[in-house]
């Protein structure tokens, strides 16, 4: 499937409109039509539902477009990393994923090093959820990421490097609840506490050994990838939020993290895909997160 023709595709996908797509392409109308139909065809589907004033996606056409968007951009790192590849003096960017934690902040860290040695390197930073991450690390989307475990069973595929300190997992309440006073939180309190619960199963199963629960024994009012959205969900009373330390934004938000206990700890760690091909901008990146580790532990 050429990247042209899936160039051609989103450009109409974005307009709706096969006048305009032809004119921002740069090139005629009826060639773009035709490049259209004959992929259409191609594919044995429609994938746009046409009238007189705008140009609409099939359900065919809505997953094509997903698919398309990430084959583009995945053809277009590619080709920035082939050029940094052959380049000597470090430039190009570095794809990086990060779920809400304290490895934000050893991230910037990294980062202001690297800028301060190589001026022309450039960063794009993909914040999700550990599953939704590792996805993109498998396919190519990503050069690397900051994560906190329990990580999936099955990480064969992938190099992992430990980074200084632990993430400690707890609840997120409410700065006038009862249990903002109390130093932690113990499997008694969670048992009768609305939990708006953190989606990935890793997780879950940690919590649920850490706790001996059983699913139906705890009251999951919800589940959420990303807490940013949670919070107000905390503030306005309609649950707590199982959070990690590192995630939870603190006082002066309204809210305030409670530790479980006894504790329940998640390390940090750097992850990046085995048996790829990284450009020296990526590699001299990892160099720097080792170096700095090491000297963490050697302090």
């Amino acid at each position: 499937m050429e990247i042209r023709l899936l160039q051609y595709f989103l450009k109409v996908a974005e307009t709706q409109n096969i006048t305009q797509a032809a004119a921002e392409l740069h090139i005629t109308q009826p060639t773009l039509s035709r490049q259209i139909h004959a992929f259409e065809e191609r594919l044995q589907t429609n994938l746009f539902i046409r009238d007189n004033k705008k140009l609409t996606l099939t359900d065919s056409g809505r997953f094509l477009k997903a698919k398309a968007e990430e084959l583009v951009a995945l053809d277009q790192k590619t080709e920035q990393e082939f050029a940094t590849y052959q380049d000597r003096e470090l430039t190009g960017k570095v794809t990086i994923g990060c779920i809400e934690s304290e490895n934000s902040t050893f991230m910037a860290q990294i980062m202001k090093t690297m800028r301060q040695k190589h001026e022309q390197v450039t960063f794009e930073i993909y914040s999700g959820n550990g599953n939704d991450i590792l996805d993109k690390l498998e396919n190519g989307l990503l050069d690397l990421a900051f994560m906190v475990g329990p990580l999936n069973p099955d990480m064969a595929d992938f190099h992992l490097t430990h980074l200084p300190g632990k993430e400690i997992l707890g609840v997120v309440v409410t700065n006038d609840s009862p249990l903002a006073q109390k130093e932690g939180i113990t499997a008694e309190d969670i048992k009768r506490l609305p939990i708006i619960g953190a989606k990935r199963e890793a997780v879950q199963e940690s919590f649920y050994h850490w706790g001996n629960f059983q699913p139906e024994e705890l009251n999951i009012i919800g589940m959420y990838n990303l807490i940013f959205n949670v919070l107000p969900m905390v503030r306005e009373g309609v649950g707590v939020a199982l959070a990690i330390s590192g995630s939870s934004i603190g006082d002066e938000d309204g809210t305030k993290f409670i530790p479980l206990t006894p504790t329940l700890a998640a390390d940090r760690m750097l992850v990046w895909k085995k048996n790829r091909i990284l450009s020296p901008t990526a590699q001299e990146f990892i160099q720097l997160v080792n170096h700095a580790s090491k000297a963490s532990d050697e302090a």
